[in-house]
């Protein structure tokens, strides 16, 4: 195991549990933006719908 953390550090560059780290990040930040668009959508649709039940 210790073969393993000396292979991420000398050949990327970075300590074992950076590169984890960072694609977790990666997904929560896409997950975010993407459940941010389908929420503005959501509710787009749904003052639209009001707004045509009203008329």
């Amino acid at each position: 195991m210790e073969a393993l953390f000396d292979w991420v550090h000398n050949t990327l560059g970075m300590h074992f549990y950076t590169l984890p780290m960072l694609i977790a990040g990666f997904v929560m930040l896409l997950t975010g933006i993407l459940h941010q668009n389908k929420q503005n959508k959501r509710e787009k649709e749904f003052e639209e719908k009001m707004n045509q039940e009203n008329e």
